[in-house]
């Protein structure tokens, strides 16, 4: 049978390519067999299906040339050819010619389906053409021209939206790998910062209890350092009272004010007792035994007043010298109790250090008798005078005192019982 002829629009090298290898795919079970001859003298062989094309079918098929000058391709028998140009002659320059021949019957058979199938995605993205009869008019070419022109823009454009594809997606695949770099970076540094920022938070705080432990330590010697300097500054107050231990001028013109007025009193009974013995002279002259007795008894009077006051003054000298000395020794006693307290309080701050206090027995043991007030109390100083009427009112049961018209009498029993009432109220106002 004769072959049929197909007219297309001008195509590619890698058209004709793409249009054997769309029609071998839709036979699968047979194995395709074609070949390339090349304008200038060359010839390529290939099969379909192929895992790798060879380089020169490879490089046809990556560009737009318009090498070919005729190829074939056997799919089953069936034989397709296609010729550059067409058969006929002149050659036309914007027409190609496919031609379709049938399977000898020794040849194995294609089936129809698979037929049209191949036939079919041969003529798929190809522009057929329908060629005039009468070629001189240049209808034909023109029309193939414009077919051609139009076919090449298909090309180009579909060229342009599947570089377009093509470069978008490896846009998309170049940002999805950056972004997920980016996020591994910024999982990384992330990561790099917590760390940095625990370990910078575990050394805050390891410096926080330094600083917190060494001012612990700092108030403590503060403390320690004001403690010890007030205990010196006491010590060195009482050093410079034993050492300049004297009373105020307010005190010291008490004083005075007292001796002078009992130098006057015993000037006084001085006076009178020597007028006295005058007086006892003169009434021994004169021999009268009553004026005799008076003027002994003036003179033994004011010799007791003048004794008595003497008496006074110097066990009042006396009472102030052991107040005094009393004094002295309580300052010295107090510096004594400063420096025990100073001792136990250094000692419960050492126990405290190590972690635990120390025992009360020992406290109360070692504190036993510190700053105590309750100090020996001199008596109270009397006028010999006062106590010769004591003793005269002690055993006398009542005593009558006539002072003019009127007599007073008084009852010693009566003066213990108020006085012992006084003392115990002045007791319990003092508690």
């Amino acid at each position: 049978m004769a072959n049929e002829s197909i007219f297309v629009a001008r195509m590619t090298d890698a058209a004709v390519l793409q249009a054997f290898r769309r029609a071998a795919d839709q036979v699968p079970n047979g194995r395709s067999k074609g070949s390339v001859t090349l304008f200038g003298g060359g010839n390529i062989q290939f099969e379909y299906p192929s895992e790798e094309p060879p380089a020169e079918i490879q490089a046809l098929e990556d560009t737009d040339s318009f090498v070919i000058s005729r190829a074939n391709l056997s799919i089953k028998g069936v034989g397709i050819s296609f010729i550059r140009g067409g058969t006929s002659q002149p050659k036309s320059a914007f027409m190609d010619e496919f031609q379709v021949s049938q399977p000898n019957q020794q040849q194995e058979n294609i089936t129809n389906l698979e037929r049209i199938a191949a036939i079919s995605s041969l003529l798929d993205d190809v522009t057929v053409m329908s060629p005039d009869g009468d070629s001189s008019s240049g209808k034909s070419d023109v029309i193939a021209s414009h077919m051609s022109v139009l076919s090449r823009l298909e090309k180009l454009n579909e060229k342009l939206v599947r570089d377009t594809d093509k470069y978008r997606k490896e846009l998309d695949r170049e940002h999805r790998q950056r972004t997920e770099q980016l996020d591994e970076e910024v999982a990384t540094k992330k990561a790099q910062v917590d760390t940095e920022l625990e370990n910078k938070l575990a050394q805050f705080t390891k410096r926080e209890e330094e600083l917190e432990k060494e001012r612990s330590r700092l108030d403590d010697s503060t403390n320690t350092f004001a403690r010890r300097q007030i205990r010196r500054d006491i010590l060195d107050a009482i050093k410079k009272r034993q050492t300049e231990f004297k009373l105020t001028g307010d005190t010291q013109g008490k004083r005075k004010s007292i001796a002078v007025a009992m130098c006057v009193l015993f000037v006084f009974f001085g006076a009178l007792t020597v007028m006295s013995y005058v007086d006892v002279a003169a009434a021994l002259k004169t021999g009268d035994v009553a004026v005799i007795v008076i003027s002994l008894m003036r003179q033994l009077l004011y010799s007791l007043g003048a004794f008595a006051s003497v008496l006074y003054f110097i066990r009042w000298q006396n009472q102030w010298a052991e107040q005094h000395a009393s004094a002295e020794f309580q300052v010295k006693q107090f510096e004594l109790d400063m420096e025990r307290a100073s001792w136990i309080v250094e000692s419960g701050l050492e126990w405290k250090k190590e972690g635990t206090d120390m025992p009360p027995e020992l406290v109360k043991t070692l504190s036993n008798g510190l700053f105590d007030q309750n100090k020996s109390v001199s008596d109270t100083l009397h006028h010999p005078a006062d106590q010769l009427a004591s003793a005269l009112l002690g055993t006398a049961s009542a005593i009558k005192l006539k002072t003019g018209d009127s007599v007073l009498e008084i009852d010693p029993k009566k003066l213990r019982k108020s006085e012992l009432v006084t003392e115990g109220e002045n007791a319990k106002t003092a508690t």
